[in-house]
């Protein structure tokens, strides 16, 4: 699948289970997190969001 976030690039992650992770500093106040499949994913999809204080 190719995640894009926040109106960024698309970057291909892995279908394979394996948690990753992608910093967003000066997030607007809606998050906006599109998904693009690519032939062959499976599974799901699953956002964990933390903010840090500033």
């Amino acid at each position: 699948m190719k995640p894009a976030v926040a109106d960024g690039t698309p970057r291909t992650v892995a279908c394979d289970g394996v948690p990753t992770t992608q910093r967003i500093e000066h997030a607007p106040t809606r998050l906006p997190i599109d998904i693009t499949e690519t032939p062959g994913s499976t599974g799901m999809v699953a956002w964990q969001l933390a903010s840090v204080p500033t």
